[in-house]
């Protein structure tokens, strides 16, 4: 199973080249209690797509719904949420307190992303769009006032505080649109989903979400979240 390299902390690739994050944790908790060994296999996100595509390998550790769609890969029940946070400057006034607010400015986003994208398209005409490699990038395209604010992650925080980027903050999350995420399996492969659900039956949600709070802090939310047909 595959995974992208600059989602930390996901998934963080050590110095020496050995993995840890809180994707690697769950699976290391699923592989003790299936009896399983899962191999994983780190590319950059576009490369490993590609791959998961062709089956070079045999599906990704997490991803949202409408990637794994677009491979013609099932998936897993979704084990974890992410949600789509707004950053920029800490000297910047902006305030966005929803999409609308979106409209008019440069907006920085992880090349790669699927679920991004779908939230914009509705203010697409409006706004400027820029790729970036990383989400260290993304950060730096703001810092440097080429774009007024970056479209990342809740867990993107953790970067903040890793690289001690003290002029970037979040100023909005997005409560409302959670982006739910789970491992994405080959099609001609329908077993393996049935045994990882197992798999997360077993490890249940809060040994999952106990995990998911060592890395990054969790949002406050009870809210309900409903897509758009769009986004279905």
């Amino acid at each position: 199973l595959g995974f992208n390299p600059v989602m930390e902390p996901y998934v963080i690739v050590e110095e020496d080249g050995s993995l840890s994050g809180f994707l690697i944790e769950i699976y290391e908790k699923l592989q003790e209690i299936l009896g399983i060994e899962v191999k994983i296999e780190i590319e950059y996100w576009p490369k490993m797509i590609e791959k998961a595509g062709n089956r070079v390998v045999d599906g990704l550790l997490g991803a949202a719904a409408p990637l794994a769609r677009s491979l013609g890969m099932p998936q897993t029940k979704p084990f974890f949420n992410t949600f789509i946070t707004v950053f920029t400057r800490q000297d910047n006034p902006i305030s966005v307190n929803e999409l609308e607010d979106l409209k008019g400015l440069t907006i920085a986003y992880l090349k790669g992303d699927s679920f991004t994208p779908l939230m914009l398209e509705a203010i697409r005409e409006k706004c400027t769009i820029i790729e970036a490699d990383n989400t260290l990038n993304s950060f730096t395209l703001v810092q440097e006032g080429k774009a007024d604010v970056a479209l990342g992650r809740n867990q993107d925080t953790y970067f903040l505080k890793k690289y001690v980027i003290s002029n970037i903050k979040p100023i909005f999350t997005f409560l409302d649109r959670p982006v739910a995420a789970g491992a994405a399996i080959r099609a001609d492969w329908p077993e393996l989903v049935g045994i990882l659900n197992k798999g997360i039956d077993a490890l249940g949600e809060d040994r999952i979400k106990n995990i998911l709070a060592k890395w990054i802090e969790l949002p406050a939310s009870k809210k309900t979240f409903t897509l758009t047909e769009q986004e279905k």
